[in-house]
């Protein structure tokens, strides 16, 4: 009989047996009212106990768990037993209904937990059923979800909620987009550890020749079908995990009202908590994705999708806004997700597209501004950083990275851009128009230079496409970047010697570490200027140009006015050194000598342009501050390596003896 049938009946057999038992005690009189509920309580509590144990039991690929090792049962009956367990109709939803049928089809608290914790139990190994989903999730779970108004939640009610917030982060992990075919049919077939956790940890090279052949040798024992039964699975879990969000949210309810499930208690502040936000998380690391292929594959666009699109993602966006760090970190994963989910066409073609692409730009904007370093922050520049904002701050700059990566070679078409494409002009006008806006006597905003110079490596890529092939729209985004870029040079060029260095050594150095990481677009726009050009392609030219002198200029301020460190270095004890550190990532020299470097090393046309743009007295100007800061070093004293003028010599050195600004082509000579 089917493994659930075979442990009911054992159940059974030793419920009758002591319901049996009792009666001869009594002299067969019926059994008091209170131990009858006694012994129907312990009933489904074994019930429970087993069912949820089962699943594990089974299903766990051998050596997947420490403490799971390989059972001494034929592999052949193991994968009898494994198939078993994942159809419906011998598996969870017979689990399901068991379960109840024990209860009486009564839900108090004690009983919903068990639901909930069997069906989470399950849920990590299978593909959960629609109609456990509407019986589950429908009718128990969001139940639970409801934000209490004056009473407050009992500790077993706060016990089920938890419980309802597990099963489906269990059932979203279950589906999420990194889950392969492979992965299901090495669990399916008993093969063993896949080295995969959820979809999430990577496998080693060897580990995975191995199990590739172990599940060759198992496929080959089995039947033709077994491939075809993975893939449905594989749909069938994110058909699950789009049924239980649309089901928590109040999509495929006839409540749709903004009080339902989890739209209520992920859009109120005060009621907001890890879990919630981590189920929301999961949610859309796992169903934006599958909603977005179902749009583009799967018919005509449903009101329901879009729908349960706009709710979630809505959901993120304000999680990116809250004023708690860590609910803002558990928006990153899903956000980078969603774009290579995105990123997957040319050309946006629906409107699914669309709301993503908004949401995507508002979302990483939000997030930029969230991690801006706190008003006073610098204003003593001796102390150490605050470490989890700065470790935030370059998670952000991935994030941004991220969501604009053009790594895939998508440009779209001359006709349509690609998605990445489009979020990459919108944030870079975001940062142009908040930029260019601000007055000239006052510093920019540091959080929007953040952003801006986070936006590196996709600029360069699509410099280097418009090197290649000329495009209008790409050379208008690369117009505002550098325009941006030089409006900020041109502000701290002004303001440098008036203000104290706790003003102007965050955006300085900032700004420049972004200058020295856009040398390869810099190189790419000296390039253009060599070869006819379109209009906009001019315009290009003169920004660059103006924007190249305003650099040179202030990483030329900045290593004159601003020490590499105002205070002895604590790198031996912390990881992100002083406040008071104009260094680039990971503690090397002076981020104006960096500067000057790259635009040195970087090509021969770029290493042309400088001079065009600044003229041959750069040279003088570079020999000056060598000496200027050798001599400060010297009057400073032996041994003292921070205060003024500190900025290793060896660099200027370096950057005044290399054959680059020596080169005599330069010159023409």
């Amino acid at each position: 009989p089917p493994l659930i049938d075979a442990l009911v009946h054992a159940i059974n057999v030793v419920k009758d047996s002591a319901a049996a038992y009792l009666t001869n005690q009594q002299a067969g009189n019926e059994m008091p009212s209170l131990l009858q509920d006694a012994h129907h309580y312990a009933i489904h509590r074994s019930i429970a106990a087993c069912l949820t144990s089962l699943p594990e039991t089974v299903l766990l690929p051998p050596g997947q768990d420490y403490v799971h090792r390989i059972p001494s049962v034929d592999r052949g009956s193991l994968r009898a037993a494994s198939m078993e367990l994942r159809c419906n109709e011998t598996g969870m939803e017979k689990a399901m209904t068991v379960l109840i049928q024990s209860t009486g089809n009564v839900y108090d608290d004690s009983s919903a937990a068990r639901l909930l914790g069997m069906c989470e139990a399950w849920a990590r190994y299978v593909a959960v059923p629609i109609h456990v989903i509407d019986e589950s999730v429908g009718k128990v779970a969001v139940q639970f979800m409801h934000i209490s108004k004056g009473t407050p939640a009992t500790i077993e009610q706060q016990k089920v909620q938890s419980l309802a917030f597990q099963y489906l982060v269990s059932t979203f992990e279950a589906a999420l987009p990194t889950l392969s075919v492979s992965d299901i049919l090495t669990a399916a077939l008993g093969v063993g550890a896949t080295g995969l956790q959820n979809g999430k940890k990577k496998q080693g090279n060897k580990s995975k020749k191995r199990n590739e052949k172990r599940l060759d040798r198992a496929k080959a024992v089995e039947d033709e079908s077994s491939q075809s039964q993975a893939e449905e699975e594989l749909l069938a879990r994110k058909n699950a995990a789009c049924a239980a969000a649309a089901a928590a949210f109040g999509i495929s309810t006839s409540h749709t009202g903004d009080d339902w499930g989890l739209r209520l208690a992920s859009s109120c502040p005060t009621t907001t908590s890890h879990a919630i936000c981590s189920t929301v998380a999961a949610a859309a690391t796992s169903v934006l994705p599958h909603l977005l292929w179902l749009e583009r594959n799967d018919g005509p666009s449903q009101q329901w999708r879009i729908e349960l699109f706009s709710v979630i993602i809505a959901a993120i966006q304000r999680m990116c806004k809250s004023q708690d760090r860590d609910t803002r970190a558990l928006a990153y994963e899903a956000l980078m997700i969603l774009h290579s989910a995105l990123n997957s066409v040319t050309a946006v073609s629906c409107r699914v597209e669309q709301i993503a692409i908004d949401s995507i730009c508002e979302c990483a904007l939000s997030l930029s501004a969230s991690c801006a370093y706190p008003l006073n922050y610098f204003d003593n520049l001796y102390e150490n950083n605050d470490e989890d904002l700065e470790i935030e701050r370059n998670d952000v700059r991935d994030v941004c990275r991220s969501v604009c990566s053009l790594d895939s070679g998508n440009y779209g078409s001359d006709e349509s851009k690609s998605p990445s494409i489009m979020i990459l002009n919108r944030i870079v006008s975001a940062c142009h128009s908040a930029v260019t806006g601000t007055d000239p006597a006052v510093l920019p905003s540091e959080a929007v230079v953040h952003a801006l110079s986070s936006l590196a490596k996709p600029l360069n890529k699509l410099g280097n496409k418009c090197l290649e092939h000329s495009d209008e729209e790409g050379c208008t985004i690369l117009f505002k970047a550098l325009d941006s870029f030089g409006f900020v040079f041109q502000i701290l060029n002004s303001l440098i010697e008036r203000l104290p260095h706790s003003k102007t050594l965050p955006l300085s150095r900032l700004v420049l570490i972004g200058f020295a990481s856009l040398a390869p677009l810099l190189s790419s726009v000296a390039h253009m200027a060599l070869r006819s050009t379109t209009e906009t392609e001019r315009h290009l030219i003169e920004i660059f140009e103006k924007t190249l002198c305003a650099g040179i200029q202030q990483a030329l301020l900045a290593t004159a006015q601003i020490p590499e460190l105002v205070a002895e270095s604590t790198l031996e004890l912390t990881r992100y050194d002083i406040k008071g550190a104009m260094r680039g990532p990971g503690g090397e020299d002076h981020v104006g000598c960096i500067a000057l470097i790259r635009m040195s090393n970087e090509s021969d046309v770029l290493r042309s342009s400088v001079f065009k743009v600044c003229g041959e007295s750069i040279l003088q100007d570079l020999t000056n501050l060598h000496h200027a800061l050798k001599r400060i070093e010297v009057e400073r004293g032996v041994g003292v390596d921070y205060g003024k003028g500190v900025t290793h010599t060896k660099g200027l050195g370096y950057l005044l003896l290399s054959d680059g600004w020596l080169d005599g082509d330069v010159f023409g000579r």
